[in-house]
Formats: structure tokens, C-alpha cells, sequence
């Protein structure tokens, strides 16, 4: 019984670390470390500074992205210390009596290390703030101007003016910043601010997230005030920045790590459909899909690159007989209004359209009263520009030709001289009747021969041999239509080989008088007992029970068939032979 339980004690055992040694199968990565740290907008180019532990992983295909309610599209992701970009440093030092003597001097020494270690593409402005706010460095200084300039700086202020300063700053920023387009702010601080009648903590936010500078905060002096402190920590994660505290009161080395943190961002290149700025604050959302997680940052647009390129016409499509489709390159202004539009004929008569529907801002539907005359045309524009700053207009025509129902020139001439017309075309039909008549009576009337009328003159009698074919295989045909004016009648052919279908009575074996039919519109193939049927490059196209033919098809008997306006159903019986 011993044994029997150790044995059953030690499958437990096994089954148990099998369980936990077994892989887990993995339904989606867990919320990583990546945060949007800085947005820089010049239209329709759109910037995004992604900080954080796991930022290398970021798959940017795998990212979607909104300014506001406009979708930007997400082109591409690059590391920032690969970019060759710069920084522009705003560094901020608290100078008031609340940090100890070893802890404000330590923060001195790290600034000037800091300043001492610059790139070309790098720039260090310095502010002080207390009982008020002062410029130390403008950014052009030497090292040894930074360091006269910084000796002569005493933490002995009374009051600390810290939210006033950032707000400050974030101006200076943009003033200063030239062909820069990353900023940060770096503020050595105990996180007190004790100013009265200055910005407030949120006041300064605003003002920082437009003007998109992010705040990084070094917490000194050796008694860390903890609620001044924690509270200053979550304002300057609001702006997308972060807090360090260091463990001692030099703080070089945190410095130091710092400045390789920022230079292992990675930036996010995004595009919108024009360079429209709204001169206002804007709130930039990634949707990080592989997370999934959501991120925003507010940033103010008002930066845009020049457009040069005058908007063009792509294509011109008529789509009915009253109905053409104008596509453009890009997004256009103006498209909406009908009365921005004119289609010219040849002689020179302006058409409006009645309406013009728009579809993505690039594309408009122009619906006319009356259905179009078959000729060339004209469309011309006005007050139609494109979504820029610039509006630049659209200054292209276009040429034209559309299908209608009868040729204009015809239409005028019928309007002016029909009656004329009618008149001589009664006139030839009773002279017609006449000379008929009287060539019939001459010839002692009319006889029927083989189902054709004949003059009876003109029957000879001759003597014939009968002459048997053999049947060759093939199908006839019944063809019945159903629509125009010879809706229901039916259509008998034998088709052994092929058999076109069109307007041409020359060109084809069954013609049809329809004005949207071509020439040769199809053909019908019999082949191993079976019918098949090929759209013969028709200018409207051909269609199988509603459905469009792209190459060659086998009909089935009750088949419906659409060709221009004609609809016809055909059926057949093969005959062998």
C-alpha cells in the first residue's frame, strides 16, 4: 500500500511540473512600455517622438492615426539617433532657498558637463526661476561664457515661479528652436512652486502640449519634499516627458543616461491629405494595434510646407445619358456647387448641370436636365481650388466625347428646316408609289415565287434537279426580345459556326437597330453542342443575367442578355448532323 501511494503521490507530482514547464500559447502582446513624447507638425507632415523601453519593437504598419477627425496615413518609422536630427535644450534651474547649498551646486556642475558635451545639431538655452524668471543662456554661448554666467547664479530666492517658467519656455522654444524640430525641456527642481498671480500648473500644460515641448524633471536637494515631488512627476508625464530622481546630489551621470534615452526615440512619419493648418490645438491619437493601446498628445498646428502643384483632372467618365463623373488628383474645394461647372459643344452652347454630388472630396457626379447629343465637348471650371493654403486653382479643361441619341448638327438642321423636309420626303414616297404602279401594270402585275414578289413579266419556267445537303450540326436558334418597340417578337436563326450581333447590317449576321448597340456588338459560337458568347470590345458593354462579360462564356437556354438598351432572352435546340 506504501509503495502504491508513493507511486501515485509521484505521478501528481509529474503531471503537476508538466503543466507549468509546458509553453503557454501567447493570445496577444500585453500593454508595453511606449509613449508619445513629442508631436511636430509642419503639413501635411506629421511627426511623432515614441519614447520607452519596448519602443524598438513598435511595428508602425500595425499603427493607426487621427489628427482630430482627420485619418493621417502612417508611411514609415526610423530611429532618432540614425536621423541625423538635433535637440533644442530648455534647461530650467530652480534658484530658490528650498534646495541645500551641495544639491543646487551639484545641479550647476551637471548643466555645465551637459552644455560642455553638445553636437553641432544640438542647442542649450538656460533659464532661471525664482522670485522671477531670467534667460542665463540664449545658446550661442562658449563653454567658458556658461560657466562665468553659471557661477554668478546663488540659490537665496524666496519664491519659486515654477510653472510660470515652463510656460515662458515653451514660448522660447518655438522662437528659438530654427531648423530644429525636437525640444525638451530639462528642470532641475525640489517640484515646489509658490508663486501667486502666475500660470498654474495647468495653464503651463496647455502651453507646453501646443507648442509640443516635453517636460524631462531631475528632482534635487536631499530632502525630497515627496507630495511636491509626486505631484510634479505626473504634470511633466502629462506632457509627455518623464521624471528622474537621482540617489545622490550629483546628477551628471542621470544626465547622461538621460540624453542616450532620448536618442534611442524612435519617430513616427505620418502624412495628412493636404497642408490645411487650423491654427489651433489639436489632438494627435496612435492606435497601436499589436498591444492594443491607445496614445494622444496636443500639439498646435499652425506650421504648413508651400504647395506649388496645381490640381489636374484625372479622368472624365459619362455614366449615363444625362450623367458624367469628373475625377480629380486630389482633394478639391468648390466641386460641390453645379454652377462651378460648364460642358461647351461645338457650337459654343453652355450646359450647367442641374446637380453635382462628391464623393472623397476628389471625385464629383454632374447630373444634367436633358440627356446628351452624341458629339465633342468641353467642360470647363470655375472657383475650384484645391484643400491648401494656397487654394491654388484649378485651371485644366477637358476634352470630351460623349454617346447621345442623335448628332447635333442633325437636331439644328430638323429644328430649322424639317417641315421642308417632311414635304420632299411626301413628295419622293407619291412619285415612288407612282413610278411602282405604273412599271406593275405594265408588266401584267405581280406574282409570289419562292416567297418573293416578282414581276410577272419577268418568270421564266426552267426545269430544276433536286439537290439534297446533308443537315450540318448546329442550333437553332430562337432569339426572343424583350424591350423597344419590338418587344415580344422572336428571332429565328440556324447557327452552325457563328453569328454576329450588332447595329451593322453589313457586319453582322442578326442586326438590331439600337443607337447604344455597336457596330459588332457580340457573337454567338456554337462548339461541341454547346453556345458561347464574346463581347466584341462594345462601347457599353455587354451583360449575362446582370452580370458584365469579361471574356468568353457558355450561355444556358432562358439566358437573359442586355446589349445597349436591348434585352433579349434566347433559347435553342441542337439539331445533329
Amino acid at each position: 500500500m506504501v509503495n502504491r501511494g508513493i507511486r501515485i503521490l509521484t505521478a501528481v507530482l509529474l503531471m503537476l511540473t508538466g503543466i507549468f514547464l509546458v509553453p503557454q500559447a501567447s493570445y496577444g502582446a500585453s500593454a508595453s512600455d511606449v509613449r508619445m513624447e513629442q508631436v511636430s507638425v509642419c503639413m501635411p507632415q506629421v511627426k511623432v517622438y515614441l519614447m520607452g523601453e519596448d519602443v524598438q519593437d513598435v511595428d508602425f504598419q500595425q499603427i493607426t492615426a487621427q489628427k482630430e477627425d482627420e485619418e493621417l496615413s502612417v508611411e514609415s518609422i526610423g530611429d532618432f539617433g540614425d536621423s541625423g536630427e538635433g535637440i533644442l535644450y530648455m534647461c530650467l534651474l530652480d534658484i530658490s532657498g528650498s534646495i541645500d547649498a551641495e544639491s543646487f551646486q551639484g545641479a550647476k556642475d551637471a548643466l555645465l558637463d551637459f552644455a560642455g558635451q553638445l553636437k553641432d545639431t544640438e542647442k542649450c538655452m538656460l533659464l532661471t526661476f525664482g522670485n522671477d524668471v531670467k534667460t542665463v543662456w540664449v545658446g550661442s554661448e562658449s563653454q567658458e561664457e556658461r560657466k562665468k554666467l553659471l557661477d554668478g547664479i546663488q540659490n537665496d530666492n524666496e519664491n519659486t515661479q515654477l510653472f510660470e517658467a515652463l510656460h515662458q519656455a515653451a514660448d522660447l522654444s518655438v522662437e528659438n528652436k530654427g531648423s530644429i524640430d525636437r525640444k525638451v525641456a530639462l528642470v532641475f527642481t525640489d517640484g515646489l512652486d509658490e508663486a501667486v498671480g502666475k500660470s498654474t500648473s495647468q495653464e503651463a500644460l496647455n502651453e507646453l502640449q501646443a507648442k509640443g515641448l516635453p517636460v524631462y524633471g531631475i528632482a534635487v536637494g536631499k530632502e525630497k519634499k515627496t507630495e511636491a515631488v509626486n505631484s510634479f512627476g505626473e504634470f511633466v508625464r502629462s506632457s509627455g516627458g518623464a521624471l528622474t530622481v537621482p540617489e545622490s546630489t550629483a546628477v551628471s551621470q542621470d544626465l547622461i543616461q538621460l540624453k542616450e534615452q532620448l536618442y534611442q526615440a524612435r519617430v513616427l512619419g505620418m502624412k495628412g491629405s493636404s497642408n490645411l493648418v487650423s491654427k489651433e490645438v489639436e489632438t494627435v491619437k496612435l492606435t497601436f494595434q499589436q498591444y492594443p493601446k491607445t496614445e494622444s498628445l496636443k500639439t498646435e498646428v499652425t506650421e504648413y510646407e508651400k504647395d506649388t502643384e496645381a490640381p489636374q483632372i484625372e479622368d472624365v467618365v459619362q455614366l449615363s445619358d444625362n450623367q458624367i463623373q469628373v475625377i480629380f488628383t486630389e482633394a478639391m474645394n468648390g466641386i460641390d456647387e453645379a454652377e462651378n461647372f460648364q460642358l461647351i459643344d461645338k457650337k459654343e452652347k453652355s450646359l450647367v448641370p442641374e446637380a453635382s454630388s462628391v464623393e472623397e472630396k476628389r471625385i464629383a457626379t454632374l447630373t444634367f436636365k436633358d440627356n446628351f447629343y452624341r458629339g465633342d465637348y468641353t467642360l470647363e471650371f470655375k472657383n475650384i481650388t484645391d484643400y491648401s493654403m494656397e487654394k491654388n486653382p484649378l485651371e485644366d479643361t477637358a476634352n470630351l466625347t460623349l454617346e447621345g441619341d442623335l448628332n447635333l448638327k442633325i437636331v439644328s438642321f430638323l429644328k430649322s428646316w424639317g417641315w421642308l423636309l417632311a414635304i420632299v420626303l411626301v413628295a419622293a414616297a407619291a412619285a415612288t408609289a407612282i413610278i411602282i404602279y405604273r412599271k406593275i401594270k405594265k408588266n401584267k402585275g405581280l406574282v409570289v415565287i419562292d416567297d418573293k414578289l416578282t414581276l410577272q413579266d419577268q418568270v421564266q419556267v426552267e426545269k430544276r434537279q433536286k439537290v439534297e445537303f446533308k443537315d450540318v450540326p448546329g442550333a437553332a436558334l430562337q432569339i426572343q426580345l424583350r424591350s423597344g418597340t419590338s418587344a415580344g417578337a422572336v428571332i429565328e436563326r440556324f447557327l452552325s459556326d457563328s453569328l454576329i450581333v450588332g447595329r451593322s447590317s453589313q457586319l453582322c449576321g442578326l442586326c438590331i437597330q439600337d443607337s447604344r448597340m455597336s457596330k459588332q456588338h457580340f457573337v454567338l459560337e456554337f462548339e461541341k453542342g454547346r453556345i458561347f458568347i464574346t463581347d466584341l470590345e462594345s462601347t457599353n458593354g455587354t451583360m449575362v443575367n446582370g452580370v458584365r462579360l469579361l471574356g468568353r462564356q457558355p450561355l444556358n437556354p432562358g439566358d437573359l442578355i442586355c446589349a445597349g438598351n436591348m434585352e433579349m432572352v434566347i433559347q435553342w435546340q441542337e439539331k445533329n448532323g
